[in-house]
Order: C-alpha cells, then structure tokens, then sequence
C-alpha cells in the first residue's frame, strides 16, 4: 500500500521546492544503481555516472580542467514524483565547469534497463548550500 509523502527542498533563505509523491518499493532505484545512472539535461549530451562521478574531456589539450558531475551522496528521495505509483528517485547532483561555480541541480531519475536514467533536470543554483532534504 503506497503512503502520500510531501517531500520538500530547502535552500537558502525562505526559498525551498515541494513535490509530491506516493513513497512505495523501488525497484533499480537503489543507491548502487544511482550511483550509474545516465543524466540529461545537464551538459549537452546526455552523461553517465561512474561510481556517482561524471568527468569530461579537459577543456584544453593537456590541461587539467574539466568538466564534471558527481552525485551529493545522502540525499535522495524516493517516490512517484511524474504520477502515482510510478517509481522514481529525486537526487542531488553537484556540476562544475572548470571554473570557480559549483552548480546544484535536482534530478528525477526513472528506473530503466541498466541503469537508471533521469526524465527531468532543473537548475537550483549555483554555490547553494543545502539546509534540508527531506520526507514529511
């Protein structure tokens, strides 16, 4: 029997993101299998996780610069988040250019053959500092 969660985000001052989803059992959701998960919408092709690490090419022939996305560990939540009943985790990614910004960007990620693989991305921030992701 599946149980109505409100599963909130909050970052910053006053600012959070709510979503809502009916928790249940996960199949291929697990923190393993996020662990190689396949992103899209971040770069401009789609990535894959290695051991919750995604780095690129160096921007410059011998440099040591790249791009690159890992996985912030210990926060994910489990759900229905695109429809009831349907099996998906929300997850925390960390992405940085070579640059100095480090940007946060929430992820849901759908069970698929292989590995996991996420149906929707969006921007939190960049330099944010995560006070709380939780169930309530």
């Amino acid at each position: 029997m599946n149980t109505l969660c409100r599963y909130a985000l909050r970052v910053g001052a006053g600012s959070g993101l709510g979503l809502l989803a009916c928790a249940g059992p996960m199949s291929g959701l697990d923190d393993l299998a996020l662990r190689s998960a396949t992103i899209a919408g971040v770069e401009d092709a789609e990535v894959e996780l290695r051991d919750g690490v995604w780095e690129g090419e160096p921007f410059a022939k011998g440099a040591a610069s790249r791009p690159s996305i890992d996985l912030v560990e210990g926060f994910v939540l489990r759900g229905g988040f695109t429809s009831p009943g349907h099996e998906e985790a929300a997850v925390l990614l960390r992405q940085n250019g070579g640059g100095s910004g480090t940007f946060l960007w929430l992820a849901i990620l759908e069970s698929a053959p292989g590995q996991p693989r996420s149906v929707a991305t969006t921007l939190i921030g960049d330099r944010v500092q995560v006070i709380d992701f939780s169930v309530e």
